[in-house]
C-alpha cells in the first residue's frame, strides 16, 4: 500500500472534493403561451417565445 510522503491540508483536500459538490437543481418555469416547461430567462423551445412575443 502507498504511503504519502507529506501530509495533506484540511484545504487541500477540501479543494479537491468541491468539484464532487452536489449541483443546485434546476430553475424551469412554466412558459405563459404553451404552458411547457422552460429555463428562466430563455426562450420556450416547445412555441419559440419569450416574454410573451414570438422570437424564434
Amino acid at each position: 500500500m502507498a504511503v504519502q510522503k507529506k501530509k495533506l491540508s484540511a484545504t487541500r483536500s477540501n479543494r479537491r472534493r468541491a468539484a464532487n459538490s452536489v449541483t443546485a437543481p434546476i430553475n424551469a418555469n412554466t412558459c405563459v403561451s404553451c404552458g411547457a416547461a422552460k429555463l428562466a430567462h430563455r426562450a420556450c423551445l416547445k412555441c419559440g417565445s419569450y416574454r410573451q412575443q414570438k422570437v424564434v
